[in-house]
């Protein structure tokens, strides 16, 4: 997923006129906004921000984020971490321990909006 927003980021940001990813630039929707917003009221999100800024993989070569933009990955990553974690109850209401199935099928949906 981290490339895909990277992608979108960087055509939209080139389709604007600039090299540099500003926060606009990416595709950070209502949905994604609201779950950006649960995510900062966990009491783990600001061990999970501190995680995500250590370990996430950044970026192809090609895609430059500004720094505001950089600030707001952890952001946006968390936001996308529970919409994925809910995307399972859409799949399958009951479900308690996800196959490699259900995670292709999780990731599948991502794509298609991503």
């Amino acid at each position: 997923m981290i490339d895909d927003v990277a992608i979108a980021g960087r055509n939209s940001a080139k389709w604007n006129g600039r090299d540099v990813i500003v926060p606009q630039d990416l595709p950070i929707t209502k949905g994604i906004q609201e779950r950006m917003r649960e995510f900062d009221k966990l009491a783990e999100a600001e061990e999970v921000r501190e995680l995500l800024r250590q370990v996430a993989r950044w970026p192809p070569a090609d895609v430059t984020f500004a720094e505001d933009t950089e600030q707001l990955l952890p952001e946006l990553f968390g936001g996308l971490s529970i919409a994925l974690a809910r995307t399972f109850r859409v799949i399958d209401p009951p479900l308690t321990h996800p196959t490699t199935e259900h995670w292709e099928r999780a990731f599948g949906l991502f794509q298609l909006v991503l």
